[in-house]
């Protein structure tokens, strides 16, 4: 099993070769858009991604050369990037591999700015999240068929838990799940907070969480605990207060090892770039989805989906909760509030109560369950009928509870 979500011995070796048309998180279109159905799947071979994404200028046919050249740290990156030159997946791994090692908060933010000023690309992401993954503790899980339901945050739209809530109601419906979040990004209560709002032990360290995983069907790892070599980059990127890679590589450092699941993103413009990021790391399948500027599925609006089933197969298509029977409502109805409250609209879901937030969280969970290896569902549609079966039987708030033992059983163990 690999140490690090999303990475494979395979793409780990081609990292220093960067991906000629790789997508970039600023200032690219996607051609055609206007032109195609939304219901019409379009599957992106690597000719048409090229085609799609990348630039036939002979100035940045240069800035690919000059990044296969290699480098020594972060001040050959800087240097780089100040040219306008893309980084090789290994170079962006090197330059904060460096930051680590020697914390430097004007450095760190020249590296965070200049890569947003060109537009990042593919290997560069995927080689700052090898860079964090290896000071990162590692789960260790037997059970090797886990998905994660994680998003970006950053949306602004203030609703209430979905990813965690539709965690819960995947493991009851037989996928466990390794969670792997943090605490508030855009609205009053984060994925820790509202776990530890219904009783959970947020804050576990791998033994705890990996039997959490074993025995509940689901287990969460709390980012800061796990990712120690953030605590550097954390501050620069508060204070600069924009976007930037570092929003993004989140979702792609699960410790558990887990290669699977559905991944959030904030806007449609930064799916395509995430997409190739999982698959240069290796992810096996998983969705990235964003629904009207929201970084889950809901059953307010259309959601687009980028699939990624292997390093080769990345196709991109419409999905519409009516095709999944999934009732429609507005955004007014999913936001949520203080952890307490978010906490009872879960619980409600949790116990069988109709309504927008047990839509979303059925719809979220469906996919998920459609990701894992060994599925008890062929497809998200199958997926989707088989967790409203759960969710109606109330069977949730079993797991939910058999989660809340455990979890208050080992923090116990490691407060001793």
């Amino acid at each position: 099993m690999p140490a690090l979500t999303f990475v494979s011995s395979a793409a780990a070796s081609a990292s220093a070769v960067r991906v000629r048309g790789a997508p970039r998180l600023h200032g690219h279109t996607k051609s055609g858009s206007s032109t195609t159905p939304p219901s019409v799947l379009r599957t992106l071979s690597s000719s048409s991604r090229r085609q799609n994404w990348s630039s036939s200028s002979s100035s940045a046919s240069a800035r690919r050369h000059n990044a296969l050249i290699p480098r020594a740290g972060i001040k050959d990156a800087l240097e780089e990037l100040l040219l306008g030159n893309d980084l090789s997946g290994a170079d962006a791994e090197a330059a904060l591999e460096d930051l680590i090692a020697n914390p430097s908060p004007e450095s760190t933010a020249a590296f965070m700015v200049l890569m947003r000023a060109k537009g990042e690309t593919a290997d560069e992401v995927a080689g700052l999240v090898r860079a964090i993954s290896k000071h990162s503790l590692k789960v260790p899980l037997i059970s090797t068929d886990v998905v994660d339901i994680v998003g970006t945050g950053g949306d602004g739209m203030s609703t209430v838990n979905i990813s965690t809530g539709a965690t819960v109601l995947t493991a009851a419906a037989g996928v466990k799940v390794a969670k792997h979040g943090g605490r508030s990004v855009s609205s009053k209560c984060g994925s820790a907070d509202v776990i530890e709002a219904m009783g959970i032990a947020a804050e576990l360290g791998p033994a705890g969480v990996a039997r959490c995983v074993e025995e509940a069907g689901v287990g969460f790892m709390f980012a800061p605990v796990y990712h120690p070599a953030f605590k550097h980059v954390a501050p620069v990127r508060k204070a600069l207060g924009l976007r930037t890679a570092f929003n993004m590589i989140g979702p792609m450092l699960n410790p558990s090892g887990c290669q699977r699941g559905v991944i959030g993103v904030w806007d449609t413009t930064a799916m395509r770039l995430m997409a190739d990021s999982l698959a240069n790391l290796g992810a096996s399948k998983c969705v990235v989805v964003n629904a009207g500027g929201i970084d889950e599925l809901t059953p307010v609006c259309d959601a687009t989906v980028v699939e990624i089933n292997g390093a080769d197969s990345i196709k991109e298509y419409t999905v519409r909760p009516e095709d999944y029977d999934i009732k429609k409502c507005t955004i007014e109805d999913l936001v949520g509030g203080e952890r307490e409250l978010n906490a009872r609209m879960l619980q409600d879901a949790f116990g069988g109560e109709k309504g927008p937030v047990a839509e979303a969280l059925i719809f979220n969970a469906g996919f998920a369950v459609a990701m894992a290896e060994n599925s008890p569902v062929s497809s998200p549609l199958e997926g989707v009928a088989l967790v409203r079966e759960v969710q109606e039987s109330g069977k949730a708030l079993e797991t939910l509870e058999k989660w809340r033992t455990l979890s208050q059983e080992e923090k116990a163990k490691e407060e001793k």
